[in-house]
């Protein structure tokens, strides 16, 4: 487990950096809200997050079984319902930026992703 745990961090390494890039072409290039933003920079970053655990850290081959993309469809559900609420708490309630607001938020949903994929979702 600590193999895969040591993929899932280096997964979640670049899926932050997805998420950051895609945060800032909201906001700076297409000018969106902050939580509109948030929430499309959210949504691109999970496709990529299934497919490189999937994939990568916890070696699953052939195509998503329809049980993995539901089970983690929900995971993602609760985590983004987390990333909102902590980025709208971090900029409205306490004067964060956006981008220091996702770090909170991706902070908060680490290891609930890690232990929910590796016995929920991805579980064999």
């Amino acid at each position: 487990m600590t193999t895969e745990f040591i993929r899932f961090l280096v997964v979640g390494g670049t899926t932050a950096l997805v998420q950051f890039l895609a945060l800032a072409a909201g906001l700076e290039i297409f000018r969106l809200e902050y939580w509109n933003a948030a929430a499309s920079a959210f949504v691109l970053s999970v496709v990529f997050h299934f497919l490189a655990n999937r994939y990568f850290t916890f070696r699953r081959s052939g195509h998503p079984r329809p049980r993995e993309v539901v089970r983690y469809l929900v995971l993602m559900g609760l985590n983004f319902l987390v990333t909102m609420c902590v980025t709208i708490i971090s900029v409205s309630g306490l004067g964060y930026d956006p981008y220091t607001a996702t770090v909170f938020s991706i902070t908060a949903t680490v290891l609930i992703t890690f232990f929910s994929s590796r016995f929920w979702v991805f579980r064999i």
